[in-house]
C-alpha cells in the first residue's frame, strides 16, 4: 500500500505521521494486496471554522483500489483524534466493502453450482 500524505499543516508532529502510516498499513488487511496495488492520500490540516470555536483539525483519507475510491473525513479538536477518528471510519468502510464482496462471490459461486447440475437436455 503507497501512502501519500498531503500538505501537512507545519504544527503536526512527524510523530502522528508515523502512527497514522503504520495503522493505514495495517488495513492492507482489508485489502487483497497481492492482486491489487492500493494508493492512500491523508491530509491533515486545520480547518477554518467560526471564531468562538476552540482549533479545529481535519483529516481526509482517500484509498483508491482498483479504480474505487473510499473517503473518511473527520474533524476534532486535536490533529491526532481527527486522524484516529477518519483511521476507524476508513477501516469500517474497507471491511463492509469487503464483506460485500465476499457475499457476492458466494452467490455467484452457488449460481453456477446451480446451473451445472441441472439438466438442459431437450426432451
Amino acid at each position: 500500500m503507497n501512502i501519500y500524505f498531503k500538505n501537512t499543516h507545519p504544527d503536526v508532529q512527524t510523530s502522528l505521521i508515523s502512527r497514522a502510516e503504520k495503522k493505514i498499513n495495517s488495513l492492507s488487511k482489508q485489502i487483497d494486496e497481492g492482486r491489487f496495488e492500493a494508493q492512500t492520500y491523508v491530509e491533515i490540516t486545520k480547518a477554518t471554522g467560526s471564531q468562538h470555536s476552540d482549533a479545529a483539525w481535519r483529516t481526509s483519507i482517500n484509498v483508491d483500489i482498483r479504480g474505487e475510491r473510499f473517503h473518511a473525513e473527520s474533524v476534532q479538536n486535536t490533529p491526532e483524534k481527527a486522524t484516529n477518528r477518519a483511521i476507524n471510519e476508513i477501516r469500517s468502510e474497507l471491511r463492509t466493502h469487503r464483506e460485500r464482496e465476499r457475499v457476492t462471490e458466494r452467490k455467484d459461486g452457488s449460481f453456477w453450482k446451480t446451473l451445472q447440475q441441472r439438466d438442459f437436455s431437450p426432451q
